[in-house]
């Protein structure tokens, strides 16, 4: 579904949480999972010909989304991020030195996606890997 946000956009208040610079991930897909403040719901209503319908999580197009997911992105994993986690946007790196320290962080990382009831797009992660090609770059 792609609904035009612009006229929301041009009036709501610009969020500056900063966003990082880097490009590390392989843990993608918990996009699609914040949900919109009650009082926000109206913002984003559309018609179609089967109705008339809104957002309940925040759309990729709204202006904010970015700010809000990196916002709570580094609260489900502040205990991980620079330890043994790398995050740029909604990518995910795990970092580990062996099969017994990936499966201790993979496992840390679970407990905190599940604390805060999220999921992950399986058909996007990777686990177990030495190596992966990233935004052009080969990451060892």
């Amino acid at each position: 579904m792609c609904t035009d946000f612009t006229n929301v956009n041009k009036v709501c208040p610009k969020d500056c949480y900063p966003l990082p610079k880097g490009f590390f991930g392989r843990l993608p897909g918990i996009n699609h999972q914040i949900f919109m403040a009650e009082e926000d719901l109206e913002n984003t209503v559309f018609i179609t010909e089967y109705g008339i319908y809104y957002w309940k999580v925040m759309a990729f197009d709204l202006n904010n989304v970015g700010a809000t997911y990196q916002q709570m992105v580094n609260k489900v994993f502040s205990i991980q991020i620079g330890r043994n986690m790398k995050i740029c946007v909604d990518d995910m790196l795990i970092k580990n030195r062996g099969a017994q320290e990936h499966d201790i962080n993979l496992r840390e990382s679970f407990e905190n996606l599940r604390k805060y009831n999220l999921r992950l797009n399986l058909d996007k992660c990777m686990f177990g890997i030495t190596s992966s090609k990233f935004l052009g770059y080969m990451i060892s």
